[in-house]
């Protein structure tokens, strides 16, 4: 199940903590790169304390599975950590 309360501060912290490297489009989008395994993440522009979509949290989840950066059963676990 995933979480529904995740904040755009909370998936930046994950994306971050797994080596992404963020890059911001003014007003528009924000992209996360993972150069090592060529993984690149693109979500809209939220605000730190705003609540991530669910689709958006999904993509995430589907790429860093595919990519083998965390399996689907670890990505619940991520929020658990970073909400404690």
């Amino acid at each position: 199940m995933m979480p529904d309360d995740v904040t755009f501060a909370d998936l930046r912290r994950v994306l971050k903590g797994l080596g992404f490297a963020e890059t911001i489009v003014p007003g528009l989008r924000v992209v996360f790169d993972h150069n090592p395994s060529g993984t690149q993440i693109v979500v809209p522009a939220y605000r730190d304390d705003e609540v991530v979509l669910p689709r958006h949290l999904a993509v995430a989840r589907r790429y860093l599975d595919e990519m083998g950066l965390v399996t689907r059963d670890a990505f619940e676990s991520l929020w658990r950590k970073v909400s404690a």
